[in-house]
């Protein structure tokens, strides 16, 4: 297993699920858009849908640093519940981003670790989250 994974290596998986064991779960499938991290507890592994679907509208920067989150439905509530989350849990996440290819296939590439910013996100109305790091050691905090 390598134990150093940097986004420009270009890390990519065919399935969320591969993503969660790789980092130390043994799930047999996996289907949620976040997943506890047991090689780093104190992140957690998030797959946020960068392509047009119905539930979520979500951005990367040109530069890969900010990703900006929109619940397309019930986004509003999902921007007051910000202020309520203060488990680092809650703001720290290993990303791997669901992205397709032009075949239309997805495929979950590494994006870096990131963090929710809570007053940018209060004030704008969308979570913001920031990278903080371009890479991990897995089974090293951040």
């Amino acid at each position: 297993m390598k134990k150093l994974i940097n986004i420009r290596d270009n890390v990519a998986f065919n399935k969320i699920v591969q993503v969660c064991n790789y980092f130390g779960n043994n799930y047999k499938g996996y289907r949620r858009a976040v997943a506890k991290c047991p090689l780093n507890k104190d992140l957690v592994l998030w797959f946020p849908k960068l392509y047009n679907n119905k539930d979520w509208d979500n951005k990367i920067s040109d530069n890969g640093k900010i990703i900006t989150e929109i619940k397309k439905e019930g986004n509003e509530e999902r921007i007051k519940n910000i202020k309520f989350e203060t488990n680092i849990i809650d703001t720290k996440r290993i990303v791997y981003a669901g992205e397709k290819d032009d075949h239309k296939k997805i495929s979950y590439v590494f994006k870096g670790v990131f963090e929710l910013d809570k007053e940018k996100s209060l004030n704008c109305g969308k979570a913001i989250y920031d990278r903080i790091s371009d890479e991990i050691e897995i089974g090293k905090s951040v």
